[in-house]
């Protein structure tokens, strides 16, 4: 083996050049023959090979019977490849092939990117263009550093190739992974591993599978993966992107989202924590904990802010609407409302619904249906088969309007010896009326009810049912007990009808008003007064066969009942009354005038609220008005409004008593 010292790549003994020069004329020998024939096959060009230099060594020695063609270069061997320089204790260098092996104290510097990458131990290929880096590898370039046990670094790609544990930083983030690749051109990475985890100011990463970019902090994770963020989000996912700079995130397939201020779930969700602004599709829930409701829906969106509560700021959803199903649980507000779209604003406490929205107040006890509704804390409106539904005396009350409209506000009443602050609530029903409950139904015009005094008031040709009774007037006006009846006074051309068993005869009193008081909701003594008019059949106890037909006059009449319904006795001031024996009734005595009997008209269950019926014929029984109903101002923002006073049916009634 021979052996010389040099200071300088160029000093090269004879032996060397002779076996030089012999490789080169073979190699010019073949070129003729071997290149045509890779031209007439179609052989793709293999890529150029760039050319390497050894520019400095210490020592120089070479064994052609071991190591054919290579140089052993020691002492502060320095390289040339591409646009790298680079730097070891001792190097392998086979200047034919293109290749060298470098040892020791590995320092290589690339000037495109600005490039550092330190080692134990090298080896580069100038046809490949990798550079294989081993043991204590650190790639560096500004802002970034790659720290491993083995790299695969293409010079041409710009492609880095780790293995064994891996530690790449950059922008403030730190990724530990068993594998992975990193561009340092592009700054795009890529990390495999039983458990890659993502260190960032602003989201915290556990996954199989990471996609990164340094610069743009913009990742995709795969596989059972948990992402953590700042505020305390916790998000647990098989696929998602998540962007750090905009610091968002969106999910594919389903995920949860899980936090001290809310819980959401869904197959695709959106979320951006700078905005607030977030949207899921598919199976969408969210649990508002700061704001105590719950939002389901196909397709859910929503916005977060601070809710200032008790003084005290809250980050809560602000805004949100859900469409396909949905459904908001307001548990602060005691409410449940569903709908084909719904929104809510917390800050304005104003609702909207349309399409199939059925919206329940549980803690008052009813709801409200229909094809639109608008809601607030006090207020809510409802339209197009709008239904309300009272459910809290058991037996539920079903009425229908074209429009119906709660208000409400707050005012101080006296309870038990206390001043405490009521919510006074006042339902309007609007057009076309009709109301169902198994023991009463009732079709009006307007509708007036008020929580004051627990009071109803029936408007515009009113007419009440119940069992085999029927009453109209120009007003009728119920008062509640919690559950039951309490007075009912018709207003105005009372006229109050029952149908005998035959189907054939009617009982009948007509007067200018007419009083009912109810005791556990049966009836214990009512009153008519003015022109009352009486046509009753008495029935013979024996056989309950009719005696014949009364007819009385008289200006008051009082009828007292017992508990069983049953009449206990009657008492009139002054009366005057013709007993007709059945088959002796004059024709003009069977029925008083207006008689008309509506079971066309009446409701026959809760389904048969929505049918339009007007009075056939021109049997009418009013004369004139005695309570015009008041006219209400109704503004929902969608559809006309009604303007004039506003009148309490409480005042309504002391009017209609006056005059």
């Amino acid at each position: 083996m021979g052996k010389v010292t040099t200071v300088s790549h160029n000093t090269i003994n004879d032996r060397h050049r002779i076996y030089l020069l012999r490789i080169l004329c073979l190699f010019a020998l073949c070129l003729p023959v071997v290149a045509p024939a890779q031209i007439r096959k179609g052989k793709p060009a293999k890529k150029k090979a760039e050319w390497v230099f050894l520019d400095h060594a210490d020592e120089l020695s070479y064994d052609q019977m071991k190591q054919p063609g290579v140089q052993i270069a020691r002492g502060k061997v320095k390289f040339r490849f591409e646009d790298n320089t680079l730097d070891c204790d001792s190097a392998y260098f086979n200047q034919y092939m293109n290749t060298f092996q470098a040892f020791g104290h590995v320092r290589m510097h690339r000037a495109t990117g600005n490039i550092n990458l330190t080692c134990d131990r090298a080896a580069y290929n100038s046809m490949t263009h990798v550079f294989q880096a081993r043991k204590g590898v650190v790639l560096t370039q500004p802002g970034n550093s790659l720290h491993c046990d083995s790299l695969d670094y293409n010079t041409t790609a710009h492609q880095a190739n780790y293995f064994g544990h891996g530690v790449l930083r950059g922008s403030g983030s730190t990724v530990t992974s068993e594998r992975g690749d990193y561009n340092t051109k592009s700054h795009d990475a890529h990390f495999t591993g039983k458990q890659v985890v993502l260190r960032s100011p602003e989201y915290n990463v556990t996954t199989p599978n990471l996609s990164y970019n340094t610069e743009t902090k913009k990742g995709h994770v795969e596989g059972p993966s948990v992402i953590r963020t700042p505020n305390g989000e916790v998000i647990h996912t098989n696929n998602a992107d998540f962007d750090g700079r905009t610091r968002s995130f969106a999910t594919h397939g389903h995920s949860t989202v899980t936090s001290r201020e809310r819980d959401i779930e869904g197959d695709n969700m959106d979320y951006n924590r700078s905005t607030g602004y977030g949207e899921g599709h598919g199976n969408v829930r969210v649990n508002d904990k700061q704001g105590g409701r719950i939002i389901t829906g196909d397709n859910v969106k929503f916005r977060t802010g601070q809710v200032y509560k008790k003084g005290k700021p809250h980050n809560e959803i602000v805004e949100y609407e859900g469409q396909g199903h949905a459904k908001i649980i307001d548990k602060p507000g005691q409410r449940t409302i569903k709908g084909d779209y719904l929104s809510y604003n917390s800050r304005t406490k104003v609702g909207y619904g349309r399409g199939n929205v059925d919206y329940i107040d549980h803690k008052r006890k009813n709801a409200f249906l229909g094809d639109y509704v608008h809601y607030t804390e006090l207020d809510a409106i409802a339209y197009g088969r709008a239904i309300v539904k009272d459910f809290s005396q058991g037996d539920t009350l079903f009425a229908h309007a074209d429009t119906i409209k709660m208000k409400g506000k707050i005012e101080n009443r006296e309870i038990a010896g206390k001043t405490v602050a009521d919510t006074i609530r006042t339902l309007y029903g609007i057009d076309n009326v009709r109301a169902y409950r198994t023991d009463v139904q009732a079709v009006c015009g307007l509708l007036v009810g008020c929580s004051r005094d627990s009071s109803m008031t029936l408007y515009q040709d009113p007419i009440v049912w119940n069992g085999s009774h029927q009453l109209v007037g120009d007003s009728i006006i119920t008062y509640m007990n919690d559950s039951t009846i309490r007075e009912a006074h018709v207003m105005g051309n009372a006229f109050s009808i029952e149908q005998l068993d035959d189907k054939v005869n009617y009982n009948q009193v007509s007067s200018k008003e007419m009083e009912g008081y109810f005791v556990d909701g049966k009836i214990r003594w009512g009153q008519a007064t003015g022109n009352v008019l009486i046509i009753y059949y008495p029935v013979d106890d024996k056989d309950s066969s009719l005696i014949g037909l009364n007819y009385t006059t008289t200006d008051t009449m009082r009828v007292f009942m017992t508990p069983e319904r049953k009449l206990q006795k009657i008492w009139m001031p002054k009366a005057e009354g013709t007993l007709y024996p059945m088959n002796q009734i004059p024709a003009d005595r069977k029925q008083l005038r207006g008689f008309a009997w509506y079971d066309y008209i009446r409701p026959l269950d809760k389904n048969d609220l929505f049918r339009h019926v007007k009075k056939g014929g021109g049997n009418q029984q009013r004369q004139i008005r005695i309570a015009p109903p008041p006219l209400q101002y109704v503004d929902d923002g969608n559809t006309p409004q009604i303007a004039g006073r506003q009148t309490a049916s409480t005042s309504t009634t002391s009017r209609d008593r006056r005059r």
